[in-house]
């Protein structure tokens, strides 16, 4: 069974998520009101999570995207690099707002989505 993913407010527009963000646990996020921006910017911290799958990384998206359409910028923290390699895979790499360095081996990462 999947460990429930948590979004935790760490400050103002300032999150952390924790858990596994996958198939089982995206509905519970998708279904709540998302990160809310303090002076048009969200900061996530993802290097609480534990695994992530494309369903993870399709609702980061779809925050990112609700973020601009009102006007607010995302940041998005120590992303494992389970994450990082799906972004690329998905040719996200380069257009979602990863900062900082990849939590965890990128080779690792790679391994685990193909």
């Amino acid at each position: 069974m999947a460990e429930a993913v948590r979004l935790e407010p760490v400050g103002p527009g300032r999150y952390r998520l924790c858990g596994e963000l996958g198939f089982a646990t995206v509905p519970a996020l998708a279904e709540g009101p998302g990160p809310k921006p303090h002076r048009g910017r969200v900061e996530l911290d993802l290097a609480g999570l534990e695994r992530v799958d494309s369903a993870g990384l399709a609702l980061l998206v779809d925050w990112w995207r609700a973020l601009e359409r009102q006007g607010a910028a995302l940041v998005l923290r120590g992303a494992p690099g389970q994450l990082r390699a799906l972004a690329a895979v998905a040719g996200l790499e380069e257009v979602l707002p990863f900062e900082g360095p990849a939590a965890g081996g990128s080779q690792q990462a790679a391994q685990q989505v193909s």
